[in-house]
């Protein structure tokens, strides 16, 4: 399966685009979301905001809690699973020394998400 989306990390890059608007860049520094606090055309008024956004980056965004949840719910399933397989010797060592670990990178990611990191 195609991942059509930016590669993360997103963040805000602090800077503007050419209209002078706020950026969200992705790897490579592509750009992912693009916000202004006006629609052109329309009067000053502080009220509206303008976000332009990548489609394929759009539908990310759209199932990011649902992303989320399933994690989030896979994550205790293995847990309890693997307290289970340790108390009869067989469960898998998951160290937090290894940040490249999958169960490390999905407790970071899920910190992330939760504006915890």
């Amino acid at each position: 399966m195609e991942r059509k989306w930016t590669k993360g990390p997103w963040e805000l890059d602090g800077n503007k685009d050419g209209n002078g608007y706020d950026v969200m860049r992705g790897a490579n520094g592509h750009l992912v979301i693009s916000l202004s606090d006006e629609y052109p055309g329309y009067p000053e008024c502080g009220q509206d905001l303008r976000m332009d956004i990548d489609p394929a980056d759009a539908n990310l965004l759209i199932s990011a809690p649902d992303l989320y949840e399933a994690l989030e719910t896979m994550m205790a399933d293995y847990m309890r699973m693997n307290c289970a397989l340790t108390a009869i010797g067989k469960g898998a060592h998951m160290d937090a020394a290894h940040p490249d670990c999958p169960f490390q990178i999905a407790v970071a990611a899920l910190a992330r998400a939760r504006g915890e990191a």
